[in-house]
């Protein structure tokens, strides 16, 4: 049996959506970036499930929820217009035996370049706010992108994370001491019911409050 630590989850991550990619395909004959992504959100919850028999899941939780569960309303927010406090987050996932939260997850089907610092703002203000909660100063963002490889304008895939990644450090380095980190798998030409000169690549952004 695998412990949940966050390396390992990446890799789950990926494996999930390699798998649900497989089966859209399969299913539905078109590839996974137009599937909705509360597809990708319940595939990847379950797989987490499977994979670790100590983890659950919750699926759109509100913020106020789970904000409530540490008696935080929404007048103590620390960053009420970045955490969205009506908001819901993709993926938070708990622990089976006590039911407490560990890491959110949220998932999108685009590697954009402002979406991933709106993402990268909430969960940062998630990180930082005063829950003393050491596992949620830890959260994801996991993007699905398509990938051209026969334009002039083509970027590598690792070039492309790493820009992603610096982004998001530049974008939250004003809320607190952060480390990020990614991993992604970019799959092969014409994969996944993908174009001749197209391709999947998958990426899982890690953001940490440092202490």
């Amino acid at each position: 049996m695998q412990r949940a630590t966050k390396g390992n989850l990446k890799n789950i991550i990926i494996d999930a959506i390699l798998s649900s990619a497989d089966e859209y395909y399969e299913m539905a004959g078109v590839p996974i970036y137009k599937a909705p992504e509360y597809f990708l959100n319940v595939n990847v919850a379950k797989t987490i499930a499977e994979q670790f028999p100590k983890v659950g899941y919750r699926l759109e939780m509100q913020v106020k929820e789970l904000m409530s569960l540490f008696d935080i309303s929404d007048k103590e927010v620390l960053n009420p217009d970045l955490l969205r406090f009506s908001g819901n987050f993709d993926l938070l996932l708990i622990s089976r035996d006590n039911l407490k939260p560990r890491h959110v997850i949220e998932l999108k089907r685009h590697l954009g370049r402002r979406a991933m610092k709106i993402e990268a703002r909430r969960i940062a203000a998630l990180c930082i706010q005063n829950h003393f909660r050491k596992q949620l100063k830890t959260g994801f963002i996991v993007t699905i992108s398509r990938i051209k490889s026969k334009t002039s304008r083509a970027i590598p895939a690792d070039e492309k994370i790493e820009s992603r990644i610096d982004d998001v450090q530049d974008e939250i380095a004003n809320l607190g001491n952060f480390s990020v980190s990614g991993l992604y798998y970019h799959c092969k030409n014409g994969e996944y019911g993908y174009g001749e000169h197209e391709s999947l690549l998958v990426s899982v952004i890690e953001i940490k409050l440092l202490e």
